[in-house]
């Protein structure tokens, strides 16, 4: 029997994640140059219209279709048994709940490769980790590949979703080069920046409170009393065999706390990324909510451990 609460809550979460594409359009849309925006926000688009048929059509199957060390299975617009995952809500919304994660890999890519890239061909890289790449790699770790096997946690995707989006933005920004512009004849760097930091800031704030859609609903759980107690309340520790994903809101528990350690780490960041030069001491707008965006990700992957970390977190705030 099906859970209406954890139905409900995975919906929600799906959509928080959804709306995630409009915080990156919106950051990368404000930190480039106002004559390639439209470039940039079709781009977005793209990554969900056309990344959702192909994980529909092939992705989902290898990622959860088998228990495979490599892939989970063939399994085209998704008619097989699925009994395997153990899931106490209907498959098709786990299935909008792993589409809005394969979308928002896919995307992380777009800003490494901004005002550069041609469009017909970014579609095509959007169709590969789409269909083959994210898939793979998420079977790995989440559908009972040989990572997972082997006592890999990943409990948000930071390695799933984040590290392997990074590879392929290191990947594709090293095969396309510097903008035009960026380096002068002698190689030193000039800064190119953004026509609208009010987007871009916009973005970054979208991103961050989407996140705990992110990491909250990676547990795909919301039912109990122990849930809602770590979600809500206190972040107290939770007994160790409920340390894992699918058992409850210790994420969330620990981002009550990891919000605070983030303002931390932007504090630092106002310092660690100001503009030193002889001319000025003013802290970079850009850099500082890159640094932001960056500690999000590394909370994902082992947000399910926060009961062990959660009051040296508060000690921080």
């Amino acid at each position: 029997m099906f859970s209406s609460v954890n139905t409900c809550w995975t919906l929600v979460a799906a959509f928080l994640v959804y709306f995630m594409q409009a915080g990156f359009a919106l950051c990368e849309a404000g930190f480039t140059r106002a004559k390639n925006t439209g470039n940039i926000l079709m781009k977005n688009m793209m990554d969900f219209c056309i990344g959702t048929p192909c994980y529909w059509i092939i992705g989902f199957g290898l990622m959860f279709g088998g228990t495979g060390a490599l892939i989970g299975g063939f399994d085209p617009f998704i008619q097989g048994d699925y009994s395997h995952l153990g899931l106490d809500i209907p498959l098709w919304v786990y299935i909008v709940f792993q589409t809005v994660f394969c979308a928002t890999a896919a995307t992380i890519v777009s800003g490494s490769m901004a005002e550069r890239t041609n469009f017909k061909a970014y579609c095509v890289y959007s169709a590969a980790i789409s269909l083959v790449v994210y898939p793979i790699c998420g079977h790995w770790m989440w559908g009972g590949g040989w990572l997972q096997s082997m006592g890999f946690h990943d409990f948000a995707g930071s390695a799933a979703v984040h590290n392997v989006g990074g590879v392929i933005a290191l990947l594709g920004a090293a095969m396309l080069g510097p903008r035009i512009g960026k380096y002068d004849k002698d190689g030193n760097p000039h800064a190119i920046p953004g026509h609208n930091l009010t987007a871009g800031a916009l973005g970054v704030f979208i991103l961050w409170f989407c996140w705990f859609g992110f990491n909250g609903g990676s547990s795909l759980s919301l039912s109990t009393d122990e849930t809602m107690t770590l979600s809500c309340a206190c972040g107290q520790h939770p007994p160790a065999e409920d340390q894992g994903r699918g058992h409850g809101l210790q994420d969330l528990g620990r981002f009550r706390g990891g919000g605070r350690r983030d303002g931390v780490d932007i504090l630092f960041s106002f310092f660690l990324f100001s503009d030193n030069s002889k001319h000025s001491s003013k802290p970079r707008s850009f850099t500082q909510r890159s640094g932001a965006l960056a500690f999000l990700d590394s909370a994902c992957p082992s947000c399910y451990l926060c009961g062990q970390d959660i009051k040296n977190t508060g000690v921080l705030s």
